[in-house]
Formats: structure tokens, sequence, C-alpha cells
């Protein structure tokens, strides 16, 4: 089969996927049927075909490098990225087999695998990117005094995340519960994506949203407030929540079934991401960066504006995987309760990753 035709189906197939959503993110195991596999001609090796999930921003940085960048393809690894709206959209097409790679956090997987899907980390992806942020004209009288108090100008208010069922909502929720406050105190609105959420903020539609960079940036160029931003230790947040501010958040993952059929494949793919990640840390690589990942999160302007804003981001991506981060964000979802009891690290830390140096419980 010729790449375009593979693409096309795969294309075809992602959409059955997407609108199942949530339902098809609760699948018991992955089908093998969809998964492009190794094709040996005499004595030569093919490259192992790969479908990524990606997200049109910064979380996907990692691979989209890697893709641009020639870093699969060194390491025997033909890949292609489709885009995906929300992390949902993300794990219901790892679950079924429609793509091999995701890009997710602890959220996203902890409820997939409590329901029996066998899912693995091969790196991190990046630190944690959401912010919090209220509309330009919106009151928010204790915004000066941090959290937990700047928590009380959202009672009543409507707050965008990226889906519903998203990270993004949840890490909202988790934030009103830690300042003694319930989900019900503010209504959640669906602004798929970064631009959408920039625009519902800029319109006045919604009053608060949670965004992820560069919508940050562009929203604080607009007006809009910065009320709790996660990216970093948060002055008064402790618990759970707190924990998890400032670490590593998404990791790269696929799934348990690829992965027993493909684990020369899965060292490639981890291979590829760890050089992808150094090389992006690389100041000297800034400006091919901008290249590679216009179409990422990248905000329109001019070129020496858009290269500050890789200078200022490039310390978010990384691929060290931290057993203390995995551990916090597991605490945190069994906390506000995704799952109902954690799940072993070793039950998903199954290959060796970069970073650490033993695999344990």
């Amino acid at each position: 089969m010729s790449r375009s035709s593979r693409t096309k189906r795969q294309f075809a197939s992602l959409g059955v996927v997407l609108c199942a959503g949530l339902v098809a993110a609760g699948c018991g195991s992955s089908s093998s049927s969809n998964v492009p596999q190794t094709h040996t001609s005499g004595a030569a090796t093919q490259p192992t075909a790969i479908t990524i999930a990606q997200y049109a921003g910064i979380q996907s940085w990692i691979t989209q490098v890697a893709i641009a960048g020639g870093f699969f393809k060194k390491n025997g690894i033909d890949a292609t990225g489709i885009t995906v709206n929300s992390g949902p959209q993300a794990t219901a097409a790892l679950a079924t087999g429609d793509v091999q790679l995701i890009v997710a956090d602890t959220p996203l997987t902890a409820p997939l695998m409590a329901k029996g899907t066998k899912l693995a980390i091969l790196t991190a992806a990046h630190r944690v990117v959401f912010s919090l942020m209220g509309a330009p004209g919106q009151k928010f009288p204790h915004a000066s005094e941090g959290f937990p108090a700047v928590m009380q100008d959202l009672k009543g208010k409507s707050v965008g995340v990226y889906g519903l069922g998203t990270t993004a909502q949840f890490e909202v929720e988790a934030l009103l519960a830690a300042a003694g406050m319930s989900k019900n105190d503010v209504t959640f609105e669906v602004t798929p994506g970064q631009a959408a959420s920039l625009a519902a903020l800029d319109s006045g539609r919604v009053d608060t949203a949670m965004v992820s960079p560069p919508a940050q940036f562009l929203a604080a160029k607009s007006g809009a407030q910065m009320l709790v931003d996660l990216r970093q230790h948060v002055p008064g947040l402790g618990g759970a929540i707190g924990a998890i501010a400032g670490q590593i958040d998404d990791g790269v993952w696929t799934s348990q079934a690829w992965l027993s059929g493909h684990k020369a494949a899965a060292k490639e793919v981890q291979t590829a991401l760890v050089e992808a990640g150094k090389w992006i840390a690389d100041p000297a690589n800034t400006a091919k960066l901008l290249s590679y990942v216009a179409n990422f999160g990248v905000p329109a302007g001019s070129s020496t504006e858009q290269l500050q804003f890789l200078r200022a981001s490039v310390p978010v991506i990384t691929t060290t995987v931290s057993r203390s981060a995995l551990n916090a964000w597991m605490n945190l979802v069994v906390t506000y309760g995704l799952i109902p009891k954690a799940i072993p690290i070793s039950q998903y830390l199954v290959v060796p990753v970069p970073g650490i140096p033993t695999i344990g419980g």
C-alpha cells in the first residue's frame, strides 16, 4: 500500500474514532488490526510506520520536531502526525489502535488504564503548561491576593476549557476543591483549542479560560489577567494539585499491545524523541525550530517576537521522566476521584526510559 493511500485510510478511520469521543476511550484493549507493521523485503528491513496524535500547540513540539527534523526517519521510523483537538480524542484513537503514539498526561491515561487498557510511557514531553486567566474587563477583586482567595472570584462565572473531560477542566475542578469550593460553583464552556479560547476571552463569551502556550502570552497582550499559573510553583496552593505545579506533565504514550510486537521500534522511537529534545534545547537551533513548529502554537508576529516566544517556551520541553512527578499525578487523580486506586508505576513504566536508571514500582 502506498504512503498516500495508507494516510488516507488512517484519516478516515480516525474520523470514526474522534466521533466516538469518551465512549471509545473506555475500550478494554487495543485492536491490532489497524496497527502498521514493519515489513521486510529480502534482507532489507523497511521503516516501522506509526501514526501520532498531535495537538496544534506546544504540547506536540517534541513529536513534531522528531518528524520534521528527521529524527524518526534516522532511527528507522516512518512517522505521520494527525491533529486532534483534545486529549480525550487522542486517548480514544490510541485505545482503538488508530494511532500508535499520543502525548498525554495521567488524568487522561489513568482512567483508560483503570478500565483495562494497558499503556506504556516512552518519554516525557513537557512540563505543566496550563494557566487560568480572566477575560479583559472582568473584575477579579481578589486577584492580587493570589490563591486561594482569587478562586472566590470565579463563583457564578464561566470557565472555557478545550473540551469536557479534558485535563484543563480537571485542573480547574482541582483548584476549586483545593480552595474549598465545588465544581458546581462555575459553568464550563467548551472552547476547543487555543484560538477558540482566546476569541472567547476577548469577546467576553467566557469569564475565564484555562489556556496553554502561547495563549497566555497572547491573552495578556489583550488585557487578560493571570489568575493561577500552574507552570510554576503557586504560593498558597498545597495538597495534590499543588504538588504537580511546575512538574513534568505530559508524556509520550503507546499501548502495550503495540509495544509487545514492536520492542525494537519502541527503542528507536525513544531514541528519536530524546535526540529531538536535546536538539530543541540547543539555543543554536532556535531559528530552525521556528520553521518546524510554526503551526504548533507559535503566535503571529514578527520573526523577532516569535523567536522571543520560542526562547521563553523551550524550557518547558523535556524528555526526562520523573518518578516523583508520576507519583504526584497519580495521587492527584485518585484524590479527586478519577480512578478508585493508584496504578503502580511498574505497570506502565515497562521499558527503560531515559533519565531513570532502574525500572520498579
